[in-house]
């Protein structure tokens, strides 16, 4: 097992501490793990997320299902990504780590983080809910309060390198624990036309993607990403032929998990894109509307 640049011909063994190509910017994950673990593992209690069908979205000619990410630990797709680093963090003997997060992936961390007994640093913006805070630090978390938008803390984190960065969006083997939700998929649901994902670093939809071609399928889904309009730098990037694209500002939308002027995965979310013939849909504040109403319905 080794990582490998998808753009160049650097390689790293798996076991390193490496996390970026030093031919390609540092803040953007062009490394995957090639030749990984294909044997499904639960780490902590992730995975084996039910499917369910949207009847609001289907009709006779296309069926719409859900996978219920919301059924892991934390109640988040980032377990899934962290359970992957996670993982590599135990096989090497990594102790001490740092994690950035607008939330979600550092509620997730701080679960991984303590079961695995590793001391986890967590810098989030001082904005953050008192109510994260105070759950994170009530897993032996230490909290970073920071100035800045998410992705000025995640650039000034990676030039600081105090510790091995967790965060999804750079390190490598979050594809390897993402890419389960394909492996489940393939078995849940016959003749996948194509996968909708949302997307924010893109490491989601990236591991997704790198799952299905592993399982070697005879057709291979259409990988369809969802940005925010005006948050939307792996559309931006697609569209102009770039691997990457940094937005000067984006507006404020109610999808913050989403938002993003920079999609650290980018690399990898622009070339499953371009491999399976996919696209990204941008969407309206009135459209997340309706269909958060249609679902929760």
């Amino acid at each position: 097992m080794q990582l490998q640049c998808i753009k160049c011909s650097f390689t790293a063994p798996s076991g390193a501490r490496t996390l970026t190509c030093p031919h390609h910017s540092r803040y953007y994950s062009y490394l995957e793990v090639v030749d990984g673990n294909r044997a499904a593992f639960s780490l902590y209690g992730e995975g084996n997320t039910p499917v369910r069908f949207l009847p609001v979205y289907s009709s006779i000619s296309r069926k719409v299902y859900v996978k219920d990410e919301s059924c892991n630990p934390t109640g988040s797709v980032k377990d899934r990504e962290l359970a992957g680093v996670f993982r590599h963090v135990i096989d090497v003997g990594i102790k001490e780590v740092s994690m950035v997060s607008t939330g979600n992936g550092a509620l997730s961390a701080a679960y991984y983080a303590a079961q695995a007994g590793v001391a986890l640093h967590c810098f989030v913006s001082k904005k953050i809910s008192k109510d994260t805070v105070e759950y994170l630090e009530s897993k032996r978390a230490v909290v970073h309060l920071e100035e800045g938008a998410y992705e000025d803390i995640f650039k000034r984190t990676i030039d600081s390198n105090l510790y091995y960065n967790v965060t999804p969006g750079i390190n490598p083997f979050a594809e390897e624990g993402a890419k389960f939700i394909a492996y489940e998929l393939a078995g849940q649901v016959p003749d996948i036309a194509a996968v909708v994902v949302p997307v924010g670093n893109g490491t989601q939809l990236a591991g997704i993607w790198k799952g299905f071609n592993e399982r070697h399928l005879r057709s291979i889904p259409k990988m369809i990403g969802v940005e925010i309009e005006g948050c939307d730098p792996v559309y931006q990037a697609y569209e102009n032929g770039d691997d990457v694209v940094e937005l000067d500002d984006i507006p404020d939308t109610k999808a913050t998990g989403i938002a993003a002027r920079c999609a650290f995965t980018s690399p990898k979310t622009v070339r499953a894109l371009r491999e399976s013939g996919g696209m990204v849909v941008r969407i309206t504040e009135g459209e997340l509307e309706t269909a958060m109403r249609a679902i929760e319905g």
